[in-house]
C-alpha cells in the first residue's frame, strides 16, 4: 500500500515537471515566434524605403560663350557675260581687280554692227531730208495757190463791177442784152473757179501728207537706237562695285555671250554663313546681331541676323544662320574662315543637372525629385551641355531650389519613399 502511495506520488511529480516544461517550452516558442516577426517587419520596412543622396538645383554657367566656326562670303556674285559679239580690243580690268559700279573691263569692236550704224544713220538723214523736201514743196503749192485765190479775188471784183455797169447801161438802153448776158457768164465762171482754188487751198492745209515720212524717221531713229544701244554693249561694264574674279578676257580673242567671261563678288557688305546645333537653335533665334572676329586678329564685330532657316539641313545637321556686315575696309576677305559667338555671358548661366542623375527609358528623359520622404518622377526637357560635359542644361520639368536625386535614382519608382545618405 505504502509502495503504491509511493509511486502515485512519484508519477504526480513527474506529470507536474512535464507540464512544466511543456509551459516553458510553449514561452519560448511564443518568444522566438515575436522577435522572427518583428526582425522580418524591420527587414521588410528597410527593403521598401531606399537610401538616396539629393542635391539643390541651382544655375550654374555652362563654360565660356560657345563660338562656331562659319564661312565669309561676297553678299552678290554676279557673273558677266558680253552683251554683244566683237572682237576684245582693250582690257581694263584684270582678275583680282578692285572695280566701281559702272566702271569700263574691257572695249568689243565689230564692224558688221558698225556698218549696221552708219547704215541706219543715213535712213535716218534720207528721212530728214525727204520731209524737208515734202515740207518745202507744201509751202510752194500753197503759197501759189494762196496768190491765185488773190487773183481771183481781184479778177471776180472787177467783173462784178463791169457786169453792174453793163446792166446800167442796159437799162438806160443804150446797149442791147447779149453783152450783159456775156458779162454774167464771166462772172459766173470767175466765182466758180475762185470757189476751186480756195478748196484746193483749205483741202492742201488738211491733208497730212508727211505722216508716211515721219514713220519712216521714227523707224530710222529706232534702228539708230538699237544699233547705239548694242554698241554700247561693247563696253563690258561692271554692274556692281567688287572684287573681280575668274577674267578670262585677252586682247584679240572673240567674246559673244555665250561663255562666262568673270564674276564680281560684292565686298561691302559681305555675309557670314554658318550652321547652328540644334541646341543652340532657340537662344538664337531671338538675336538680332551675333558678334564674330576679324580673321587674323583679335577684333571684334558685330553682323546682322538676316536669315535664320526654320527645318534643319539634312547634310551639315544645323540650322543655316546668315549675317551680314559692313565691309568698308575691306578686312574681311570671302573665303576666309572666322568664329561666331552664338551666346553672350549672361546666357551661359541656366538651371542645369548632372548628366548622371538623367534617367533613361525608350525615348523618355526624366529624373527625380524629392518631396518629403517620398519621390516624384519628373519628365524633363534638356537643352545645351557644359564645356566640361558634367551638367547639362533643363529647360522643362524643375524648378531651381528643388531636391535633386543625384544618387541611387536608377532603382527608383515615382512615388518611392526613400531616405537620405550623406
Amino acid at each position: 500500500m505504502r509502495k503504491k502511495r509511493q509511486k502515485q506520488t512519484h508519477l504526480t511529480r513527474h506529470g507536474m515537471t512535464a507540464v512544466v516544461a511543456v509551459g516553458v517550452s510553449f514561452s519560448l516558442i511564443t518568444g522566438c515566434t515575436n522577435m522572427l516577426g518583428s526582425t522580418a517587419a524591420t527587414a521588410v520596412n528597410e527593403q521598401q524605403t531606399k537610401a538616396v543622396k539629393v542635391a539643390k538645383l541651382q544655375k550654374i554657367k555652362l563654360g565660356e560663350p560657345p563660338e562656331l566656326t562659319a564661312e565669309i562670303i561676297s553678299s552678290v556674285q554676279i557673273e558677266l557675260f558680253a552683251k554683244a559679239k566683237g572682237e576684245v580690243t582693250e582690257v581694263f580690268k584684270k582678275r583680282g581687280d578692285s572695280v566701281q559700279e559702272g566702271e569700263v573691263i574691257a572695249k568689243l569692236f565689230s564692224q558688221d554692227a558698225s556698218y549696221e550704224r552708219s547704215k541706219a544713220a543715213m535712213n535716218v538723214q534720207n528721212a530728214i531730208e525727204a520731209i524737208n523736201s515734202a515740207k518745202k514743196e507744201r509751202e510752194i503749192t500753197k503759197t501759189g495757190l494762196q496768190n491765185s485765190i488773190l487773183k481771183a479775188e481781184q479778177a471776180l471784183v472787177d467783173l462784178t463791177r463791169n457786169t453792174n455797169k453793163l446792166k446800167n447801161d442796159y437799162d438806160a438802153g443804150r446797149i442791147n442784152k447779149t453783152p450783159v448776158q456775156e458779162a454774167e457768164v464771166k462772172l459766173k465762171n470767175a466765182q466758180l473757179d475762185l470757189d476751186l482754188l480756195r478748196q484746193q487751198l483749205k483741202s492742201l492745209n488738211s491733208q497730212d501728207n508727211l505722216s508716211a515720212l515721219n514713220l519712216q524717221l521714227q523707224d530710222a531713229q529706232m534702228a539708230v537706237e538699237k544699233l547705239d544701244a548694242a554698241m554700247g554693249n561693247m563696253e563690258i561694264k561692271a554692274p556692281t562695285s567688287g572684287i573681280l574674279t575668274e577674267q578670262t578676257l585677252e586682247k584679240g580673242m572673240l567674246a559673244d555671250g555665250s561663255k562666262r567671261i568673270g564674276v564680281i563678288q560684292k565686298m561691302d557688305p559681305v555675309k557670314i554663313k554658318a550652321f547652328i546645333p540644334e541646341a543652340y537653335v532657340k537662344a538664337v533665334r531671338e538675336k538680332t546681331e551675333m558678334t564674330f572676329n576679324v580673321p587674323g586678329t583679335t577684333d571684334k564685330v558685330k553682323g546682322q541676323v538676316t536669315y535664320l532657316s526654320p527645318v534643319i539641313d539634312a547634310q551639315s545637321k544645323g540650322y543655316e544662320l546668315n549675317l551680314e556686315a559692313s565691309n568698308e575696309a575691306l578686312k574681311l576677305m570671302p573665303g576666309t574662315k572666322t568664329r561666331v559667338q552664338l551666346l553672350d555671358e549672361q546666357q551661359q548661366i541656366a538651371l542645369a543637372i548632372p548628366v548622371s542623375s538623367i534617367v533613361r527609358k525608350a525615348e523618355d528623359t526624366f529624373v527625380f525629385v524629392l518631396n518629403g520622404d517620398t519621390v516624384e518622377r519628373r519628365r524633363v526637357e534638356l537643352g545645351r551641355m557644359s564645356q566640361d560635359e558634367l551638367n547639362q542644361e533643363v529647360l522643362v520639368g524643375v524648378k531651381e531650389g528643388e531636391q535633386l536625386v543625384i544618387s541611387g535614382q536608377n532603382h527608383l519608382n515615382d512615388k518611392d519613399k526613400v531616405q537620405l545618405t550623406p
